[in-house]
């Protein structure tokens, strides 16, 4: 890339990071007028401890919820209570949304991978938001049943997926598998994904067991996340968890405050490539097939 190219990227960057900081305001906003709890999370979380904002080639921002607050806010959500503009993205809500957790996103703009045009779901530039919930210990009798329970909650969240990926299956039996999985009706899947999901969230047992979140390995010691302090963030002081060095270095390894090189540094927006579809003034729907 010359340094022109560079120049261009870089202004680009920046300017989906501010948009990104627009969501999370208005993410704020909600959390603030109801007193719900949440944490930054993973690059963001980073990207506070390490640089006191974004990560500087990264453009996403995740936060954590406590599994009560993140299910109140997304009640909170779906009854108007975002501004206009934005939506409250879950499968609960819309089926062919084929990502567990749930998202705060903005009409007018798409991040659409080509692949996924097809797929009527929400499109728009987000910001996750993962639910911390208490995981059974290992060797537990539950840690089998809550396994399975994941797995039912992840192949139902994938009900379009599995559709829209059938006829790309090389064996016969599991192209028809794919198309079965992808034929369940919408109403029995969202009562089923539904009670999936209140299982993962609220399990039987106690507080003190480690926390894990949706698409995440590890797990994080409760008292990690006991207590609430702050760190800089683009100008802003924003909540991360007191154990927040512990929480790092369990995801990311010991050396996660040392700066990686230039080859493993990655933007998730995927903005600028030819799989994917970035816009800060359009909507998605203009995009889909």
């Amino acid at each position: 890339m010359d340094n022109e190219s560079k120049k261009e990227h870089g202004v680009e960057l920046r300017r989906f990071q501010l948009f990104q900081l627009d969501i999370l305001r208005e993410f704020m906003r909600v959390c603030n007028e109801h007193d719900l709890r949440w944490w930054l999370a993973y690059g963001s979380l980073l990207g506070a401890a390490r640089h006191g904002g974004f990560i500087p080639w990264d453009d996403d921002i995740d936060v954590f919820m406590p599994a009560e607050d993140y299910l109140k806010f997304r009640e909170i959500c779906a009854k108007g209570g975002l501004s206009e503009g934005f939506y409250i993205q879950s499968h609960a809500l819309n089926p062919r949304n084929f990502i567990g957790w749930q998202r705060i996103g903005v009409e007018n703009s798409t991040s659409l991978p080509h692949e996924y045009a097809d797929i009527h779901a929400e499109w728009g530039v987000c910001i996750d938001i993962f639910p911390l919930f208490p995981v059974a210990p290992q060797g537990a009798r539950m840690e089998s049943r809550a396994n399975s329970i994941r797995r039912r909650f992840d192949r139902l969240t994938a009900k379009y997926l599995y559709r829209h990926r059938a006829a790309m299956q090389d064996s016969p039996l599991r192209r028809l598998y794919y198309r079965a999985m992808g034929a369940m009706p919408d109403s029995l899947n969202i009562l089923l994904w539904n009670k999936a999901e209140k299982s993962v969230l609220d399990p039987d047992g106690e507080g003190n067991w480690p926390m894990g979140s949706f698409d995440d390995p590890c797990l994080y010691p409760s008292d990690l996340f006991a207590r609430t302090v702050t760190l800089p963030f683009e100008g802003m002081q924003l909540p991360v968890p007191e154990g927040y060095r512990d929480v790092l270095e369990i995801y990311y390894g010991s050396d996660w405050a040392e700066i990686p090189s230039e080859e493993k540094r990655v933007c998730h927006s995927g903005g600028g490539s030819a799989e994917v579809v970035v816009s800060l003034v359009d909507s998605y729907r203009l995009y889909l097939r």
